[in-house]
């Protein structure tokens, strides 16, 4: 292979893959802040999941929850929309809701609040991990080439 021809795939790979980290990592940030955020402004309260039932088909399945809270005035049955995790009838979970609208919450536990942030953010980090392996690679070559 010509010695530029190569140099222009080796900048093209490490452009390509700064870009997937960059990309990677914003979107576990943005997941992070929008999670804190919530955390810090939404009123919090335990709620039971009053049914889950399975709205998607084959291996990538979601969920359709109903969840029974308290809110500023008296119980709240409310749907989730969709989340990607299962809960059995009865489940004690952690529910955050907006204040102004009772019937927007978030239910809150490690795999259904922070399983989005931790996943793109370890795929950055792999991602990230191998664009520094080339920079030091490529550095290395040029070392010994001098």
């Amino acid at each position: 292979m010509d010695h530029s021809l190569a140099n222009l795939l080796s900048t093209v790979l490490k452009l390509v893959f700064g870009g997937l980290a960059l990309l990677f990592v914003s979107v576990s940030i943005g997941f992070s802040v929008r999670n804190l955020v919530i955390l810090n402004t939404y009123q919090h309260s335990v709620g039971e999941v009053v049914s889950s039932r399975s709205t998607g088909s084959g291996r990538i399945a979601s969920y359709d929850t109903t969840v029974r809270y308290s809110g500023p005035s008296g119980i709240i049955s409310s749907g989730t929309g969709e989340v990607f995790f299962s809960y059995a009838t009865g489940d004690r979970v952690d529910v955050y809701y907006d204040p102004e609208s009772v019937r927007d919450f978030y239910i809150s536990s490690i795999r259904s609040f922070w399983f989005l942030p931790i996943l793109f953010g370890v795929l950055g980090a792999i991602v990230s991990y191998f664009l520094i392996r080339m920079i030091i690679d490529d550095r290395k070559a040029l070392r010994k080439a001098q």
